[in-house]
């Protein structure tokens, strides 16, 4: 079954931010997944993306990297307000 990346990606980054669109990409020798979204009412878009390689099949991997994305978004003001490093993400799953 496929994994429906904008549904995924809702459930995990809360209303703090709009998805825009999705794609697989290939950096070097690692497929990742980039996620383009708008957080509001601010209007600032962003680009993510994570590297596939957590999980034993490619959809945990996928599903995975979309949680983490998600887990960004849904704590990108704190990240834009420390951008030294010294944010704390908080990411409710664990991941395989």
């Amino acid at each position: 079954m496929p994994i429906n990346v904008r549904k995924l990606f809702k459930a995990h980054c809360g209303p703090g931010a709009v998805y825009l669109a999705s794609e697989l990409r290939q950096r070097g020798e690692h497929s990742t997944i980039a996620i383009k979204f708008e957080i509001v009412p601010e209007g600032r878009k962003f680009d993510l993306d994570g590297v596939l390689h957590q999980g034993e099949t490619d959809e945990e991997q996928l599903e995975n990297a979309v949680i983490k994305i998600a887990g960004i978004a849904r704590n990108i003001r704190a990240t834009l307000v420390n951008p030294d490093g010294k944010s704390v993400l908080h990411i409710d799953r664990l991941l395989s």
